[in-house]
């Protein structure tokens, strides 16, 4: 039979990547100091708080081990149209004050950019950009109320009338 000594448990354990949390005796007479409660670990040092101390209960040290499990969240930020219903009504109207007449007397090609260039630039008055900070993870409900989507499809039937006109 193999008695195992204290540096060959130790070495073995570190083989395997793990090393002892506490060093300091928990156990102390008059005659020695030992550490009873043997605490292994694969943690590094910098992610836990230890402490050994007198809690006056017995003739025994407590062991302490407090770890850090607060993960700092990286936080990122986009920028984003403030669209709500109080911008959403400043585009409707900035929409109507335009002079839409004035593009069907153009060539379509020119219809299409001056159409493109006002409607953008009614858009980027009526929703200003803004900082949104974001936690990884976390899901955005991306699915367009019903005025995004008739504008959506008001845009769409505006392309398609440009190409029609421009093959004709």
């Amino acid at each position: 039979m193999h008695i195992i000594n204290r540096n060959e448990l130790l070495e073995t354990f570190e083989a395997f990547g793990l090393r002892p949390i506490f060093k300091e005796p928990s156990r102390i007479t008059n005659n020695s100091g030992t550490c009873i409660d043997n605490i292994f670990s694969n943690l590094e040092s910098h992610t836990y708080l230890k402490d050994t101390y007198d809690p006056h209960l017995s003739d025994h040290l407590v062991q302490e081990i407090k770890l850090h499990t607060k993960i700092a969240q990286e936080i990122n930020t986009t920028i984003r149209h403030n669209i709500n219903e109080e911008n959403t009504k400043k585009f409707i109207l900035a929409l109507k004050l335009v002079n839409w007449d004035a593009l069907m007397e153009q060539r379509a090609e020119d219809s299409y950019k001056n159409f493109d260039g006002m409607f953008q630039h009614c858009f980027n008055d009526s929703f200003p950009r803004i900082a949104v900070r974001e936690r990884p993870g976390r899901k955005h409900n991306t699915r367009p109320n019903n005025g995004i989507s008739a504008l959506k499809r008001a845009i769409e039937a505006a392309q398609t009338i440009h190409r029609v006109q421009k093959t004709a």
